[in-house]
């Protein structure tokens, strides 16, 4: 029996290594450098990863009776178990470190999607040749090693981290100054989402994802001591990400077409968007008709916010 590779990794660098040139073209480039971006600054109300996966609001929600969701009196008691999980299950290799390599059916093809859209943070932080030898496997058009590096660049700058993608001591921009206190957390939480599959074939998959990302500084074994986990001890920041990835077979794997909002123009965030866990039941009100929880989801905090 092949060991799960779980896509839930706190990205631990390598020693810096140099990427290769790449090309492609830059309308292409721009597209979906905005999306990175989007993903990866906006607070709370935005998607996650490479993709700008945006939260939506019950009344935001598109046409189609079941896509109706959220607070409805005839809504489910609790957010049904599919069979695919969060941890990846069903990957049999990993490139950089992140799940790849998904079987020819339903669930593969949620897996691949939902790995790829929780790894958009860790890649921020990789080695360049690591991020690029994993953006060139899980994508079927990806996107020019430069312009990887460059977005990389930019979220390593706006969050104070150094080339390797650890926090700076210090706020003067140094790189090299690397914090003895404190560590920087990048990850996303799929287990603590939902998954909806729009459409699939052997050949194509179309699937929307929601699930929380934690992104921020925290200082080793620093939890709120009053018990709220993200508290005043943390500058973790819970980040709602939604959207849709349309994935294609090729080669032997699902690989990721685009990663786009989808449907969804707003967030779709608990009460307290704040906290990252919820309950089956709150993510089938929030949520509707249509979703899924993962098979191994979880209702529990994640242990960088536990008190």
């Amino acid at each position: 029996m092949r060991d799960p590779v779980n896509v839930h990794i706190d990205y631990q660098p390598a020693p810096p290594a140099s990427g290769a040139s790449g090309g492609g073209s830059r309308a292409r480039l721009g597209r979906w450098r905005r999306r990175l971006m989007l993903a990866a600054t906006l607070g709370g109300v935005v998607l996650l990863l490479p993709a700008a996966l945006t939260l939506v609001t019950d009344a935001d929600r598109p046409r189609s009776e079941d896509r109706s969701g959220g607070q409805s009196p005839t809504a489910d008691p609790a957010l049904r178990r599919g069979t695919a999980t969060a941890a990846a299950s069903l990957a049999t290799r990993s490139v950089s470190g992140l799940p790849r390599g998904f079987p020819r059916s339903r669930a593969g093809a949620v897996e691949a999607g939902a790995s790829f859209a929780a790894s958009v943070l860790v890649v921020q932080r990789m080695t360049s040749a690591d991020r690029s030898a994993y953006v060139r496997d899980a994508m079927l058009r990806p996107p020019a090693t430069t312009d990887l590096d460059q977005a990389a660049s930019d979220f390593r700058a706006r969050h104070r981290l150094t080339a390797t993608g650890r926090l700076m001591d210090g706020a003067d921009g140094a790189d090299g100054g690397v914090s003895t206190t404190s560590r920087f957390v990048s990850v996303c939480h799929p287990e603590l989402g939902a998954y909806r599959v729009e459409s699939f074939s052997a050949r194509r998959a179309t699937v929307d994802y929601w699930m929380p990302c934690l992104l921020g500084a925290v200082a080793d074994g620093a939890a709120d001591a009053a018990g709220s986990g993200i508290g005043s001890g943390s500058e973790v920041r819970t980040r709602w990400q939604m959207g849709r990835a349309e994935l294609r077979w090729h080669a032997g794997d699902w690989r990721v077409g685009e990663l786009t909002r989808g449907p969804f123009d707003a967030p779709v965030t608990p009460p307290d968007a704040g906290e990252p866990a919820t309950t089956l039941r709150e993510r089938a009100a929030l949520l509707g008709e249509g979703w899924h929880a993962f098979a191994d989801a979880s209702e529990e905090r994640p242990a960088v916010v536990r008190p």
